[in-house]
């Protein structure tokens, strides 16, 4: 085997197989540097500076240095954002997978929050739900699968929605849903 144009491996005798190792990572060595090396440096170091140092700069400063302060910090940019807080508590019926619900924000269309059929597990319980949202309008809507309300012909069920600590919907007697509509209003 030629590697570089001269021979790295030979033979002829082996048993079942035989290798050899040549060549390596990067190029090949040189057998001379291209240059010679100097025996003296080119330029002789001096012991005295090129220049006498003076009393006086040779420029000026181009900006006068401030004899203020430091600047004050700056305003934030934007003011923080406020939320509004959404409680719901629903008393499940003796049917609780029936039970869903949703709240939308009537503004921008989005359905914010929702429970769906059979997040509601257990029977005559209370489940009570806080999250805090932008001030805006929504809608709760409020739904029973079976058609009959969550109150009163299996079970004594019910819902209350609060906006920020006030109460702005309740009930349990409906048939299929019940909706309603609270919070503010979509002035961007």
């Amino acid at each position: 085997v030629l590697y570089d144009g001269e021979l790295a491996a030979s033979g002829s005798d082996f048993g079942g197989s035989t290798s050899a190792t040549f060549g390596g990572c990067g190029p090949p060595p040189t057998s001379s540097p291209s240059t010679p090396p100097t025996n003296t440096p080119s330029n002789r170091p001096t012991i005295a500076p090129s220049s006498s140092p003076t009393d006086t700069p040779t420029t000026s400063p181009t900006t006068p240095p401030s004899t203020q302060g430091p600047s004050p910090p700056k305003p934030p940019t934007s003011a923080p954002t406020s939320c509004a807080s959404i409680q719901v508590d629903v008393l499940t019926d003796n049917y609780p997978e029936e039970t869903s619900w949703t709240l939308t924000n009537t503004c921008t269309g989005d359905q914010v929050w929702t429970v769906e059929r059979k997040d509601y597990t257990e029977k005559n319980k209370e489940y009570t739900e806080t999250k805090c949202f932008d001030p805006s309008e929504y809608k709760f809507e409020i739904r029973d699968a079976w058609g009959d309300g969550i109150c009163c012909g299996h079970g004594e069920g019910n819902y209350e929605v609060m906006y920020d600590g006030e109460l702005v919907a309740s009930g349990g007697d409906f048939e299929g849903s019940t909706s309603m509509t609270f919070g503010g209003t979509c002035n961007a």
